[in-house]
C-alpha cells in the first residue's frame, strides 16, 4: 500500500502531477484584495445549525419592521448556502491556490478557473484535504500577524 501523501507545514514545496508547487509567504496586492474576499466567505458559509439561526434571525426582523436588515441577512445566509449547492470548493481550499503556486505560474494574477484545476490536481494527487486547509490558516494567520507586527513597529519607530 502506497504512503498518504501529506503536506508538513515546514515544506516549502510539493509535487503534484509531477509539476512541484512552491509555497510562498507573501501575496501581492492583487493576492491579497482575493484572499480578503476569500476570508469572508470561509466566516459566513453557512452549516444547518447557522442557516436555522440565520432563519430565526431573518423571521425576528421581518417581526420588527426591519425590513431591510431581514433582506441583507437573508441575502447572506443564501450566498452561505450558494457554494455549496454548486459544488463550488470550500474557501481555505481556494485560499491554498493564492499561495501554492507554479515555478512557472504568473503571481500577478488568479482566477477561481485556475485555483479549480489546481485543487483537481492536488485531489488526483491523493492529498488530504486537511492538510490545505491547515495551510491556509497557518498563511493567513502568520501574513496577518507579520504585518500587524511590522505595522507597530515602524509607528513605533515613527514616534522616536
Amino acid at each position: 500500500m502506497d504512503k498518504e501523501k501529506r503536506i508538513l507545514v515546514t515544506d516549502n514545496s510539493f509535487l503534484a502531477d509531477g509539476r512541484r508547487f512552491v509555497i510562498y509567504s507573501s501575496l501581492n496586492i492583487e493576492r491579497y484584495r482575493i484572499l480578503e474576499e476569500l476570508q469572508v466567505r470561509a466566516r459566513y458559509g453557512q452549516n444547518y445549525a447557522q442557516m436555522h439561526t440565520g432563519y430565526l434571525k431573518v423571521v425576528d426582523l421581518i417581526n420588527k419592521g426591519k425590513r431591510f436588515e431581514a433582506d441583507i441577512a437573508l441575502n447572506n445566509m443564501m450566498q452561505g448556502v450558494a457554494r455549496a449547492i454548486n459544488k463550488q470548493h470550500d474557501p481555505l481550499l481556494l485560499m491554498a491556490t493564492l499561495f501554492c503556486c507554479e515555478d512557472s505560474e504568473d503571481r500577478t494574477i488568479w482566477s477561481e478557473e485556475s485555483a479549480n484545476e489546481k485543487i483537481e490536481l492536488w485531489s488526483k494527487e491523493g492529498y488530504p484535504v486537511e492538510d490545505f486547509f491547515r495551510l491556509s490558516l497557518q498563511l493567513c494567520r502568520r501574513y496577518q500577524d507579520g504585518l500587524f507586527s511590522d505595522l507597530l513597529d515602524t509607528s513605533e519607530e515613527a514616534e522616536q
